[in-house]
């Protein structure tokens, strides 16, 4: 409950309680994950922002349910990531990204090491790299550290639908398949 008011009382803005107790039943699937709630919470405020005419906007249920489930938030957020890609990056992006996904519709954690070494794809250390910190930055990617190795894997499981449907829509990605 304090992760969602606490930043939007040091802004000052307003919100209805009922949006919180909503908000906080959405957020017990993921087991409050820090990320999700960043992301749910930022496509709130702005849903709230589009409809206030001037000033600070008021947070209401209409916003919640504008917004909808986490479902949709993730649909929109890898629309999202999609549109903001750089096309001469996209193609090494959509390989590295299904790298995450196993072929049971599962997230996988991977090293970089093993990305490389078992990539179906052809590129240098540095291009991989540089998507994967693209991933990262945008959230699709969380890093972590594990007995002094560098380990990557998708934010969520809710992900993976919408990434796959994504990746499979794309003739592009198809055709190198």
């Amino acid at each position: 409950r304090q992760a969602i008011t606490r930043p939007l009382i040091d802004i000052g803005v307003s919100y209805e309680d009922v949006v919180v107790s909503k908000l906080i039943d959405q957020l017990e699937d993921s087991n409050f994950d820090p990320l999700v709630l960043q992301i749910v919470c930022s496509d709130l405020y702005r849903e709230a922002a589009l409809r206030a005419t001037k000033g600070i906007p008021r947070i209401t249920l209409r916003d919640l349910e504008r917004v909808g489930n986490l479902d949709e938030v993730f649909r929109r957020y890898v629309e999202s990531f999609t549109r903001a890609l750089p096309e001469v990056e996209s193609l090494l992006a959509y390989a590295i990204l299904a790298t995450f996904i196993t072929e049971y519709g599962t997230k996988r954690a991977i090293t970089f090491v093993d990305l490389i070494n078992q990539a179906e794809f052809q590129a240098d250390e540095y291009e991989v790299l540089k998507i994967l910190d693209l991933l990262v930055q945008h959230r699709l990617l969380r890093q972590h550290s594990r007995e002094g190795r560098l380990w990557y894997e998708l934010i969520h499981d809710r992900l993976i639908p919408h990434l796959k449907g994504w990746l499979d829509l794309d003739l592009r990605f198809y055709e190198f398949r």
